[in-house]
Parts: C-alpha cells; sequence; structure tokens
C-alpha cells in the first residue's frame, strides 16, 4: 500500500528550497573541451561586485586555508594560504591577512563542477555568518581532486563579503587556456610532486584573481557596469527618443543596427505618421520598417551604454516573456524576433547567443505580439556564441527581422515590453522547460530562507499549481533544491496525469495550525494540483480557518491596555532595524528592484479576483498572529505588507502603534494611532489604546 503523507504547511517552503539534498552518484564530472579560452576563468555576475571593487583600495581581505576537495574527505593546505598571502601582497593588488578557520567539506560529491561550485559558497557563506571576523571580505580557495592526489579538475576562488554572499568568485577548469598551460598534474606520486602541484594551483588562481580584477575595472573605467543591469517590468523600447547607433571600440555596431543578407535592403526610422493605434495619443512614435527583402533582413537593438561605445548587459532572468506591438500586412510573410543573450566574458566581437521565435504575418492591423521566452530555441549564427541556454542574466539585445517579402513592403513595431504572468509562475518564479513533462523553476524573491515568510509559502503552492493546471497535468513534485547565489534560488518541478506508484502522495489540509508544521517526514512527494488550488481559494479568498484570530478577536485582545501586559516586542528605541521592520518601511526611498520585489507582491496576493483591500486583511491576520507568538520581527514585516496592499489598513496601522510603543517610541506611536483611528472605522478598543499612550507624553 502506498503511504500517505500529510503536509503541514509552512514545511512545504523546507521542502520546495531548503531540504536536504541528496547524495548523487558519482559521475564524470567534466570533459574535455576542444576549444580553449583565453579567459582567466569563468565569474558569474554578481550584485555585489561593484561594493567590492570599490572597496579593494581600503578593505582588508581574510585569506584561508585552501580547501582541498578529494573523493572521500576534505583537506586544508596551510602551504597554499600562505603562498596565496605572499603573492596578492607582493602584487600589492590587495590588503590581506591570514585567517585561521579551517572549512571541512566532506566527501566531494556532485554531477557537474557548476553544481559543486554553487553549492560549496553556499556552504561556505553559511559557515562564515557564524565566525567572529571584522574583516569586509573573505577569500578561500579551493581544488577539486575527484579521482586521485595528483590531478586538479578544477579551481574555484571564492571571495564573500561579511554576510556570505558572493562578491567576486569564479571557477577554472580544462575549458581554460591558462588552467591547461598549468598543467595541473603531479610528475609522480611522492610528496614533493604533489606539493609542486599544489604550488602551480596556487599561483594558477591567484593570477586569475588578479586578472580578473584588472578586467573588472577596465570595465569601470569604460564607463560600464561591472554586473548585469536589473530593470522593472514594463516598456523597454518605446521609440520616442530615436534610433542611437554607432561602433564600439572594436568596430562592431551597437544600437539600433541593420542586417540584411548582401542583396535585400532594410531601413529604419522614428514616424509618428502611422495607422493609429490602440489606446495611443496622436503624435505616439513608432518604429518604421521599409523592406525589399529576397532572402532575409532584420534590425537588432544591441543594447549600448550612455556614450554608445560598449555593450552593455541587461538581466531579464525575471521576466517570463515579451510583447510588441505590429502593424501586419496580412501577407502570410515569415517573421522572427531574436533575443541575443549572453557573451563571453570580454569578447572583442558580436558572439551573443540567439535564441529566436518564429511567426507569420497573418493579421491585418495593429496587433500585440506575446512571446514566452520558454516558447523559443538556439538559432545557429555561426559567431561561436556560448552554449550554456537562454539564462537571460546578460541579455544584450533584440531583433526582428523577415524572409522574403516578395518585394516592398513597410512594417511599425511599436513598445517592446518585459512582462511576468500572473498565475502560471511568472509572479514568483522564471520557469525554463527542460522536456516536455519538466522545468527549472528560478525563484527570483530573496527572502528564501528558515524564516520564509508564510504568505510567500502560500504563492509557492498556489503559483506551482497554477503551472501544472495550465500545463494539463494533475500532478506536480518538486525537487533538488539549490542557492544560485545572490538570494536566488532554483527548483525541478516534474508534471503527472497521474502519480508514479513509488513516490508518496501529499494529502493538504485546510487546518492552518497543521500547515505550519514541518513535513511529517522527509521526502520527495507528490502534490496533488486540484487539492493546492483549494488550498489556495481559501486563504487568498479572505476566508479564515479557526486557528486564525479573526478581527473582532485582535480587537478584543487590545482592550487590555499597553501597560498592563508583558511587551513582545521591547527593544531599543533607536538601532538600524532593516527597512522592512520599520513601520511603513522607514519612508525610505526604495530602489528599483525593491520596487519590483513590492509589485510581484501584490500580484501574487491578488490573484483570481482577490482585491488588494481583502489581501490586506488577509496579511494582517497573519501578523496579528505572528506579533503574539513574540516573532516581532517578522509581525512587522507583515504589517508592512498588508499597508503596501493597502494603506489604510486600520489593523496594520495599528500594529506599527503598538510595536513602535513596545520600542519606546512614544511619538512615532502616538502618530500610527491617530493615523489607524483616522482610516476608521471607529473602535473604542483602538481609542482606549490610543488615549492611554497619549497619556504617556
Amino acid at each position: 500500500m502506498r503511504r500517505i503523507s500529510t503536509l503541514r504547511f509552512s514545511g512545504l517552503v523546507k521542502a520546495i528550497l531548503a531540504a536536504v539534498l541528496l547524495i548523487l552518484c558519482e559521475t564524470a564530472l567534466a570533459h574535455e573541451h576542444d576549444i580553449k579560452t583565453p579567459e582567466p576563468g569563468f565569474r558569474p555576475e554578481s550584485q555585489h561586485a561593484a561594493a567590492f571593487l570599490e572597496a579593494l583600495d581600503t578593505a582588508t581581505i581574510a585569506v584561508y586555508p585552501t580547501i582541498i576537495r578529494r573523493e572521500s574527505r576534505t583537506a586544508a593546505s596551510f602551504a597554499s594560504q600562505k603562498q596565496i598571502l605572499s603573492l596578492l601582497n607582493e602584487g600589492g593588488l590587495l590588503t590581506v591577512r591570514s585567517a585561521r578557520n579551517r572549512v571541512d567539506l566532506g566527501a566531494l560529491r556532485g554531477s557537474s563542477q557548476w553544481e559543486i561550485f554553487e553549492s560549496d559558497m553556499q556552504r561556505i557563506g553559511e559557515r562564515l555568518k557564524n565566525w567572529r571576523s571584522n574583516a569586509p571580505y573573505h577569500l578561500f580557495m579551493e581544488f577539486l581532486l575527484p579521482v586521485n592526489d595528483q590531478s586538479i579538475f578544477g579551481v574555484h576562488l571564492f571571495i564573500l563579503d561579511a554576510d556570505g554572499r558572493n562578491a567576486f568568485s569564479f571557477l577554472l577548469n580544462s575549458h581554460h587556456q591558462s588552467f591547461v598551460d598549468a598543467a595541473l598534474v603531479a610528475d609522480d606520486s611522492s610528496e614533493t610532486a604533489r606539493a609542486k602541484l599544489m604550488e602551480r594551483a596556487t599561483g594558477l588562481g591567484v593570477a586569475a584573481l588578479q586578472a580578473q580584477i584588472g578586467r573588472a575595472r577596465e570595465r569601470a573605467t569604460l564607463g560600464l557596469p561591472v554586473s548585469a543591469v536589473k530593470v522593472p517590468a514594463g516598456i523597454f523600447d518605446d521609440f520616442e527618443s530615436g534610433l542611437r547607433k554607432a561602433t564600439d571600440r572594436f568596430g562592431i555596431p551597437i544600437g539600433f543596427v541593420t542586417f540584411t543578407d548582401g542583396s535585400s535592403t532594410i531601413e529604419l526610422s522614428t514616424t509618428t505618421d502611422h495607422p493609429p493605434m490602440p489606446d495611443k495619443a496622436a503624435g505616439n512614435h513608432v518604429l518604421k520598417l521599409d523592406l525589399n527583402v529576397s532572402g532575409w533582413a532584420a534590425f537588432a537593438h544591441i543594447f549600448e551604454n550612455d556614450a554608445v561605445d560598449a555593450w552593455v548587459p541587461y538581466d531579464w532572468s525575471a521576466f517570463d516573456e515579451f510583447s510588441f506591438w505590429m502593424y501586419g500586412n496580412n501577407s502570410g510573410t515569415a517573421l522572427f524576433v531574436d533575443i541575443l543573450d549572453n557573451r563571453k566574458a570580454w569578447s572583442t566581437v558580436d558572439d551573443a547567443e540567439r535564441y529566436v521565435y518564429n511567426f507569420t504575418d497573418d493579421f491585418l492591423g495593429w496587433k500585440q505580439v506575446t512571446v514566452r521566452f520558454a516558447d523559443m530555441h538556439r538559432k545557429a549564427t555561426g559567431n561561436s556564441p556560448p552554449y550554456d541556454g537562454l539564462g537571460l542574466t546578460e541579455v544584450h539585445g533584440w531583433a526582428f527581422g523577415t524572409m522574403n517579402t516578395d518585394g516592398s513592403a513597410v512594417y511599425y513595431v511599436d513598445d517592446f515590453e518585459l512582462r511576468t504572468v500572473p498565475g502560471v509562475g511568472g509572479t514568483f518564479f522564471h520557469e525554463t522547460p527542460i522536456e516536455e513533462t519538466s522545468s527549472i523553476l528560478s525563484f527570483v524573491e530573496g527572502d528564501t530562507g528558515q524564516g520564509y515568510a508564510a504568505e510567500k509559502t502560500i504563492t509557492v503552492l498556489c503559483e506551482c499549481a497554477d503551472l501544472a493546471k495550465f500545463k494539463g497535468y494533475s500532478y506536480y513534485r518538486l525537487e533538488d533544491p539549490r542557492e544560485q547565489g545572490d538570494e536566488r534560488m532554483r527548483a525541478k518541478i516534474s508534471f503527472y496525469n497521474e502519480p508514479p506508484p513509488e513516490v508518496p502522495v501529499l494529502v493538504l489540509s485546510e487546518n492552518l495550525e497543521d500547515l505550519q508544521g514541518l513535513l511529517s517526514e522527509p521526502g520527495a512527494v507528490v502534490i496533488p494540483a486540484e487539492d493546492s488550488l483549494r488550498i489556495c481559494d481559501l486563504l487568498k479568498g479572505g476566508v479564515a480557518p479557526q486557528s486564525v484570530a479573526d478581527l473582532s478577536n485582535i480587537a478584543a485582545e487590545l482592550k487590555i491596555t499597553p501597560s498592563s501586559r508583558e511587551k513582545l516586542c521591547a527593544g531599543p528605541a533607536r538601532i538600524d532595524y532593516p527597512i522592512n521592520e520599520l513601520a511603513m518601511y522607514g519612508h525610505v526611498e526604495k530602489t528599483p528592484v525593491q520596487l519590483l520585489a513590492d509589485e510581484r507582491y501584490i500580484k501574487s496576493m491578488t490573484v483570481n479576483g482577490v482585491s488588494r483591500e481583502e489581501a490586506s486583511i488577509m496579511a494582517t491576520k497573519v501578523a496579528w498572529n505572528t506579533y503574539y507568538t513574540g516573532d516581532c520581527s517578522r509581525a512587522m514585516r507583515l504589517f508592512n505588507q498588508a499597508w503596501l496592499l493597502d494603506q489604510n489598513n486600520q489593523l496594520a496601522l495599528w500594529g506599527f502603534a503598538v510595536i513602535a510603543l513596545e520600542r519606546d517610541q512614544v511619538e512615532e506611536a502616538i502618530q500610527y494611532f491617530e493615523m489607524a483611528l483616522q482610516s476608521g472605522p471607529e473602535n473604542p478598543a483602538l481609542r482606549e489604546n490610543y488615549e492611554y499612550v497619549s497619556g504617556l507624553r
């Protein structure tokens, strides 16, 4: 008989994002590449790299014993650590000091070097947060010896900040010419030969670090971002500011450029003289394409810097699709749109990897064309691009083109827009299909640790169920959660019409007390989509289960004046709280990334016709329940989210007042009590609280 597990709800996040990773079977970690790159290693993008480069002249970096990862165990090399310190001090590039802590990561396991790199960086970062160190940055070098002690398969160099986050980390392997030149194979099995092997690997890692820093600083000198630029959802190109075009310092055209087969013609311009667009005022500029194509022709917007002399990458990984408006001629002409994804690092040519979506001019007039990134496929271009999938973390441009137009033709294009997909995974994660019945979900929200908020747990449940139903499947299964760094996570989702016989089916409970526990037993389970959606309708539809305090219970609890009950949130009146633990986010101007996170949260809480006011009430109920458990930091975050949804939510404002009072912020408490009273309706308990606190002045 198949086992049946009962889901306890907040444990879903642990099952999805923090489950114990299964030990993977040993495999060949990589293969020898035919083409070697001169790049000094592969350094994944990090949002903290710019801060690291800015701090280099003044910051001290703690250097730890080098980590030696063998098949059966982890060792530490103090000789390599000493060499790193010596080489960096000689170079004068960094200020470094020795650190004593050793890192033991156990036996070497993993299906690829990239997997090991990601996993080890996360594990080292977690340990670093528990160590006492006043250094702002920390350097760990790591050697992989999966077969024996005489050959090094890969070199990792991690530079993490004081919070354990990736600041400037990279890896090297046989794909890199410098790695091959280092000849990381011992001459024989003697200790002397192995010591020389470690010495060569250490020298390689330090030289690569110096080259990485030099090239990153060169980018900064040229006015280029150290990392890809993040943008909010919305219109990316509206053609209202002309069509900038120039060449980079290597002579490669950038900006709005055209390409043809040599015999076809294409001309670009912007115009206000075009067929009227829906919901657009007169005078709106659109892109006009005058074409006469016998083979193929296209234009591309290759993203440029302000000086129009260098490429600029953008991070689109938070989005599921793009759209643009096009005026069709119903000509049957074959059309295509490309995404120019990542390039090789420090490239001097156009080697961007292209992904294409093909469609047909089979309509007349204006139409919004929508393309999901998941529906695009790799395009063979012959420009020797990277071959690593449509990652969207370093997008360098987009293009629009046509095949044979059978004479002259005119097309109009406007409002290229980046979008998420509400209710189908788009508001919380990015989906990348890997086969017909499975995908990789890249979670784009930051708070994915053990303290993960309950409302985001609900979001995971609901959106995965929506995605399964959207694809026509009755069950789904989440596996292999992994942290990607920079507060991102990924997990694999598989879809089923019938659950696999060897995997237990999860039964969802409607009782929040059950839902807020841990999984009754760890391990992979299959989740029914219909049951998930039923729970979502309950939780997001404003119906409170009995275990969630209703509004009258909250009001009754607060009839006890603050002076006659124990303070649950007592704390100093002035402290540098995170902005999400300050009422109304501390009235701080938010960054574009924070504003985008706000937008996603609002979308995730207002699906299936739920209004912002209804969602705010739900968030407030959870916030007050959290407050009475004594978890006041999380309660304040939830009150802020309730206020974000509805700034007139009386109970959220009341929550701000109570926590401010318990932090001995009397004037602020009075201010929030007054705002709560003004928001209505009249509440005797609230007024009694206000009058009591007013007397404390």
